[in-house]
């Protein structure tokens, strides 16, 4: 489905009390599909509005990394991860911009990573979040500061977070543990 973005908060995300993840990605959120339309991103391959593969279901971030791009936007204090568009805020860890691609986040309401447990939910990442003039747009009007449009691509380089896609769905709350585990080529 053709995704219509309109007015100047369509991007903000808003904290929920739950996440409920299916392997279209986050049901409700803007970003939902196994399809998407190619824009900026696959110029290169496609022509925009060509029908594909929906790489980027979910988007997640660490407090530090938002740290990091309030200090190079001097917005210290006043970035949140709603602003930035963002499903999952992961707590306990610090740059997961630089994660490499096919690595599992697991998350589980139990506090002990025990593999094959079915009710565990895992997302792939994709690829680094690249930061863009559009998340800067979204920040002019809450942070009054006309510039961070074009200033975010640049202060949020590294620090953007990671995207990917759904591998195995269910139910994501505030609080759940989460484990990240890299590629080894063996799954």
């Amino acid at each position: 489905p053709h995704r219509q973005y309109r007015g100047y908060d369509y991007f903000v995300s808003v904290p929920q009390s739950e996440l409920v993840l299916t392997r279209e990605g986050i049901v409700g959120d803007r970003h939902f599909g196994y399809e998407t339309t190619s824009g900026a991103r696959l110029k290169t391959l496609y022509e925009k509005g060509t029908s594909v593969r929906n790489n980027r279901q979910w988007s997640a971030i660490t407090p530090w990394e938002i740290n990091r791009i309030a200090e190079n936007l001097n917005v210290a204090g006043r970035l949140t991860p709603e602003l930035l568009g963002i499903n999952l805020l992961l707590e306990g860890v610090d740059n997961i911009s630089s994660l490499p691609p096919m690595s599992y986040l697991v998350f589980s309401p139990h506090s002990h990573f025990e593999s094959k447990r079915p009710g565990d939910v895992t997302l792939v990442v994709y690829a680094q979040a690249l930061p863009c003039t559009v998340a800067g747009k979204a920040l002019v009007r809450p942070l009054n500061d006309e510039t961070l449009e074009k200033r975010f691509p640049e202060a949020a380089l590294g620090y953007r977070g990671t995207t990917g896609w759904v591998e195995h769905g269910g139910v994501i709350k505030p609080g759940h543990t989460g484990w990240i585990l890299t590629p080894k080529g063996t799954d």
